[in-house]
C-alpha cells in the first residue's frame, strides 16, 4: 500500500544528513567571515555537525531502508568510487565557481566569462559518451578512471597558472578538460559501483554515488570560500593595512 511505501522512506536519515550539511556550511562560512573563528557560532555549528554526522552513521547502521547503506562502503570498489566522486566534484565545481570570478576581476565582462565556461558543457557531454564506449570495448575501468582524474587535475592546473596575459583559448581549453574529466569520473565510477554489488542493491548504490557527488560539491565550494576569504583578508592587510581606516574597509569586503 501507499502507507507501507511511505513508512519505508528513511526520513530520519534525510533529516540528519541535511542538518549535518547545514551545520557544516554555517560553521565554515561564518568563521573568519561574519564572526571570528573562536566565536560561539562557528564552534557550536561545527560541533553540532560532528554530532549529527555521528548520529547519521549510527542511524544508517540501524535503519531498515537506509538512504546510504554504510555496510556498502565496506566494498572497496564502492568506497573508492564514492571518495573519487567526493573529491573530483569538489575540485571541478570549485573551479567552475571561482574561475569566472577571477576572469571578471581580471577585466572580463560577465558575458565573456560565461562564454569561456561553455566548453565545459561540451567536455561534460563527451565525458559521458567516450568512457562508455571505451569501457564497452576494453571491459576495464580502473585505468580509465585514473586517466579521467589526471585530466581533471590537468585542467585545474592550467587554471592555477593563469595570469593577465593568458590567452582566452587556453582558459576555454582548461574548462573543456575539466568538464571532460569531471563527467568521465562520474560515468566510470557509476558503472563500477553498479557492477560491484548485487541486483537488489544497484538502485541504492546509484543514489549513494549521486549523494557523494553532491556532498563533494557542497563541501568543496564551502571550504574554498573559507580559504578564499582568509587569503583575501591577509592580502588586503599586507597591502593596505597601513592606510587610514583600512581595517574597517577590509572588514566590509
Amino acid at each position: 500500500s501507499d502507507k507501507s511505501y511511505v513508512k519505508r522512506i528513511d526520513f530520519g536519515g534525510v533529516f540528519l544528513v541535511s542538518s549535518f550539511l547545514a551545520s557544516l556550511v554555517l560553521g565554515l562560512s561564518s568563521g573568519g567571515n561574519i564572526v571570528p573563528w573562536l566565536h560561539p557560532l562557528p564552534i557550536g555549528a561545527l560541533s553540532l555537525a560532528i554530532f549529527l554526522f555521528s548520529a547519521f552513521v549510527i542511524w544508517e547502521l540501524r535503519a531498515s531502508q537506509p538512504i546510504i547503506p554504510v555496510r556498502l562502503l565496506l566494498n572497496p570498489t564502492v568506497l573508492a568510487s564514492c571518495l573519487a566522486s567526493v573529491f573530483c566534484s569538489a575540485i571541478a565545481l570549485t573551479s567552475i565557481f571561482y574561475v569566472p570570478l577571477y576572469l571578471q576581476a581580471r577585466g572580463d565582462s560577465a558575458t565573456n566569462a560565461g562564454l569561456k565556461i561553455l566548453p565545459a558543457s561540451v567536455g561534460t557531454c563527451l565525458g559521458g559518451l567516450v568512457p562508455g564506449y571505451l569501457m564497452k570495448k576494453t571491459g576495464k575501468y580502473v585505468g580509465l578512471v585514473v586517466s579521467s582524474i589526471l585530466l581533471l587535475v590537468t585542467g585545474t592546473g592550467i587554471f592555477a597558472f593563469q595570469n593577465e596575459s593568458t590567452p582566452a583559448w587556453m582558459t576555454c581549453l582548461a574548462f573543456f578538460i575539466v568538464g571532460l574529466g569531471y563527467n568521465a569520473v562520474f560515468s566510470i565510477t557509476q558503472v563500477a559501483c553498479v557492477a560491484a554489488v548485487g541486483h537488489a542493491q544497484q538502485a541504492v548504490v546509484t543514489s549513494t554515488t549521486y549523494l557523494a557527488r553532491s556532498l563533494g560539491g557542497t563541501i568543496g565550494i564551502t571550504l574554498a570560500s573559507v580559504l578564499y576569504q582568509s587569503s583575501l583578508d591577509l592580502s588586503l592587510q599586507a597591502r593596505f593595512g597601513h592606510q587610514p581606516n583600512a581595517a574597517e574597509e577590509i572588514q566590509r569586503i
